[in-house]
């Protein structure tokens, strides 16, 4: 809990200096290659929790891999984590500051699963009909689900919206259920 607490203050304050330089979005990109780059590679992720490797030697290798590839404020940035011993929470300072990037853009991240992938058009739609229903933008993320049978699933925060085969289906059984149940006395 205090490592996701002591990463919003990063992201927050990174945010804050970002907005100010006027390099938001930028950073933001930043942010999402670090982001990719530390999921992706396993081993990079390894070394930047080890307690055994030194902080001089993630330094270099930090600037080896990102230096000229992101902003000098984010290579900065990295450089800071580092001499503060807070490069094991890298990936979750990433993530806090795309998300607090999403808030101030009044931007909403939907999930949607699907049994087969949405065409454009359908996508457009989708698009559409979710900026009504969670009245703000939105940054779609599609996945193919093929156990749905048929329809979709979507999430956004806290909501859920499941008009799936698979779902009508469970509950038609669990109703059947609940009707041999009662039957029975």
């Amino acid at each position: 809990m205090r490592s996701v607490r002591s990463a919003i203050r990063y992201a927050q304050a990174l945010l804050g200096l970002a907005k100010e330089q006027g390099s938001l979005d930028a950073v933001k990109a930043d942010m999402e290659l670090i982001l990719m780059s530390l999921n992706q590679n396993s081993e990079l992720r390894v070394l930047m929790q080890s307690p055994v490797i030194r902080a001089e030697k993630k330094d270099v290798i930090l600037t080896e891999i990102f230096n000229g590839k992101v902003e000098k404020m984010s290579m900065r940035f990295l450089q800071l984590l580092v001499k503060k011993h807070r490069e094991m929470y890298v990936v979750e300072i990433a993530q806090s500051f795309i998300n607090l990037w999403r808030d101030e853009m009044g931007i909403k991240k939907v999930h949607i699963s699907s049994a087969q992938a949405l065409s454009e058009v359908q996508r457009a739609s989708m698009i559409a009909w979710m900026m009504k229903w969670t009245d703000s933008k939105v940054e779609l993320d599609e996945t193919v689900n093929p156990d749905l049978i048929g329809g979709f699933v979507i999430r956004a925060d806290d909501k859920q919206l499941d008009a799936s085969i698979s779902n009508r289906l469970n509950n038609l059984k669990r109703s059947f259920d609940d009707n041999l149940y009662i039957a029975e006395f």
